[in-house]
């Protein structure tokens, strides 16, 4: 049957749409067409404050009376009331400032100085107590258009906001974020985050990829994938059905309904427990030592390590050389690294294994560098090689396998130590990668085929910081070294030279700092190869660009948190962070850098930084160019470092002193363009 549209149902329409407009804005008792009668919004909302205020003023006019007839004692703020040591047994007063009830109850007797007694905290003041019990609804009715304007100066086109603390429960601003608490969801730069009230971004989406703190998840054509903060992927779910969860690969079988699973060997945190394990040191002169790297700190051995028995500076074919057999690992006549490497992974062992009877565990070290030499100069000749540097490295493989088998003991290298960068100041960013990527697949096909060994070692890097001390502005071969570590698996960054002791001249290091690199660098290698955890230098994660303002969170602080001051290096400007032009002119317009909390610093800027500007940290100002600006003390630098070194200290064997294992933040860059492009 149709339903006729009458005269009589228009006009009740329009009386209904009447009655809601009267219900929405006007301060009235609207009695409905069916003759319901109900108060509109605005009126429900006046009668609440009204009884509101009605209270508040009942509650004011009921403790006046009280305190009146002497029942309480009136103090115009709790400081003063808690001071004050009354001469009675028992009273009652009240705070002004608080409108709290505090009971005293003195326990010397009258007269007796001095008097001892104590104010007893009574619980919540009665008006607190009333908004406690105040209903939801009249908490927050405060709706206004286009009139909220928050402290940012975002006005907001709908909120909702707390009638008594006049905060902001939830509101959408006219540029289209949205605030919920402290939880705000905005774009910025063609990207959604999510930020909470401390301005540190937990959830970012931009370009099919979600960002979870340190996690990302990419939306691929082919699949999903999910990578953590050094770009390894922890899950894989393609569109074909194949599922890669960590080290398990599962394929489903074309012919079956079943699922094979298949065991994946990774690149690091792997290791072949043997009677002898070789640490190979290899790079350009940090890696062999120098006149500066004295005086020897390590003189003795107390951990059955070893080296060839010529001695651990002398490589396969020097005058001097003497291969027929290993001797005790002693430096002598400058420090190298092997010992810090050797000696500090056999304390880390012990320490944390010693308790369960672990096999005998000796480290070999060798170093078989050569001082001023490029990636590319000490890689193989076929890669462009161009000395015999590569194969005598894999010469002293061979060797120490060779006498290894004749003492009936097992053999292994367990990791390469990579120690150059100096002479690649001028070289590329991503030369220097796919040469020293190169290098280190060069040194897995050579190596494994020597030992049998199925795991492809680790290559722990020290991050070279003496672009400054060779009038470079630019640290290219810095950023590779981070670069690389951050996107492979089988590559450690493990500590940024800058941070260490250098010798007299600036470049070098002295014997402590030799010693102290080599410490650092087993420390990584320790927790990567023995407790199944790549280690990760300390970075941020994420920076958040405003006008006059930068953050930079998501550090990785080992220890408790990050710590800005002079105990590694001394004070630089800003503590190491600087703005250039895309001309790398300084902007020096950073007014101050300060900690918000553990995890997350905060740059105040006295101008706007041009969009095209690079933010870098310890890469050094232009006056630090020069023959003597290298090192702790005067050259590229920062003052970001951990508090690592409170809970984890070595002793060294020259001076019996305790040194505090701090990490200084790797040297890194970010611009808005590319975020951060080794990181």
């Amino acid at each position: 049957m149709v339903d006729i549209i009458t005269q009589q149902k228009m006009n009740n329409v329009d009386r209904d749409i009447s009655d809601i407009g009267k219900a929405a804005t006007q301060d009235t008792e609207v009695t409905s067409r069916l003759g319901l009668k109900f108060d509109s919004i605005p009126r429900v909302a006046r009668k609440g404050k009204e009884q509101l205020d009605a209270v508040k003023n009942q509650l004011q006019a009921d403790a006046n009376n009280l305190v009146a007839l002497g029942f309480y004692k009136s103090y115009q703020s709790e400081a003063e009331l808690l001071i004050d040591t009354p001469d009675i047994v028992e009273m009652r007063a009240r705070a002004d400032d608080t409108r709290k009830i505090w009971r005293w109850v003195r326990s010397s007797l009258s007269g007796v100085k001095p008097i001892v007694g104590q104010w007893i905290d009574t619980g919540k003041s009665d008006y607190d107590l009333v908004l406690d019990f105040l209903s939801e609804e009249l908490k927050g009715l405060l709706l206004e258009k286009n009139r909220i304007i928050d402290e940012d100066g975002n006005k907001y086109l709908l909120s909702i906001l707390n009638n008594i603390s006049n905060k902001i429960l939830f509101g959408v601003t006219t540029k289209g974020e949205a605030t919920l608490g402290d939880i705000k969801l905005y774009q910025d730069d063609n990207q959604w985050l999510l930020q909470d009230g401390a301005g540190r971004t937990f959830v970012r989406y931009k370009d099919e990829q979600l960002h979870i703190f340190d996690y990302k998840i990419d939306f691929k054509s082919s699949g999903i994938v999910l990578l953590d903060r050094t770009g390894k992927a922890l899950f894989k779910l393609s569109n074909k059905g194949t599922l890669y969860a960590a080290k398990y690969l599962n394929i489903p079988e074309n012919s079956k309904n079943t699922i094979s699973v298949d065991y994946q060997i990774g690149d690091a945190g792997q290791f072949k427990e043997t009677n002898v394990t070789h640490e190979l040191v290899y790079g350009q002169s940090l890696s062999i030592s120098t006149a500066e790297s004295i005086p020897v700190q390590s003189t003795k051995q107390d951990y059955g390590n070893l080296m060839f028995k010529g001695g651990v500076r002398f490589r396969v074919g020097d005058s001097g050389f003497d291969g027929s057999n290993f001797a005790p690992l002693i430096e002598d006549t400058k420090e190298t690294p092997c010992s810090g490497i050797c000696n500090g992974l056999s304390v880390r062992f012990n320490k944390t294994f010693g308790r369960r009877n672990p096999p005998t565990q000796k480290y070999l070290g060798t170093t078989t560098g050569e001082s001023g030499r490029s990636v590319q100069f000490l890689s193989a000749a076929e890669d462009g090689g161009s000395s015999s540097l590569f194969e005598r490295t894999i010469e002293a493989v061979r060797l120490a396998k060779e006498l290894c088998d004749k003492n009936g003991e097992t053999y292994a290298v367990g990791s390469y130590n990579w120690i150059q960068g100096e002479n690649d100041s001028t070289t590329p960013f991503y030369q220097y990668i796919a040469r020293l990527r190169n290098l280190k697949q060069r040194l897995d096909q050579n190596v494994l085929s020597v030992t049998g060994q199925r795991f492809r070692p680790a290559m722990y890097i020290a991050q070279t910081a003496a672009h400054r001390r060779y009038n470079q502005k630019f640290f290219n071969a810095s950023l590779a070294q981070l670069r690389l570590s951050n996107q492979y698996e089988d590559m450690v960054l493990a500590v940024p030279i800058y941070q260490l002791p250098h010798g007299t001249d600036n470049l070098h290091l002295s014997g402590l700092g030799a010693w102290l690199m080599g410490q650092y660098i087993a420390r990584a290698s320790f927790h990567t190869r023995y407790l199944g955890e790549k280690w990760k230098p300390l970075q941020p994660s994420w920076v958040k660009w405003e006008s006059l303002q930068i953050i930079v969170g998501g550090w990785n602080p080992k220890g408790t948190t990050l710590v800005l001051d002079d105990a590694l290096c001394a004070l630089v400007e800003n503590y190491g962070f600087d703005l250039f032009d895309s001309n790398d002119v300084l902007l020096d317009i950073i007014s101050t850098v300060e900690l918000i909390d553990s995890t997350t610093i905060k740059l105040t800027l006295k101008s706007e930084a041009p969009l095209d500007a690079r933010l870098c940290l310890a890469r050094g100002r232009d006056n630090m160019n020069g023959t003597a600006m290298g090192g702790p003390i005067t050259g590229a630098r920062s003052n970001v470092r951990d508090d690592h070194g409170e809970y984890d200290q070595v002793i060294n064997p020259f001076d019996s002193k305790t040194y505090k294992l701090h990490n200084a933040s790797v040297m890194w860059q970010y611009d808005r363009q590319n975020g951060f492009n080794s990181i």
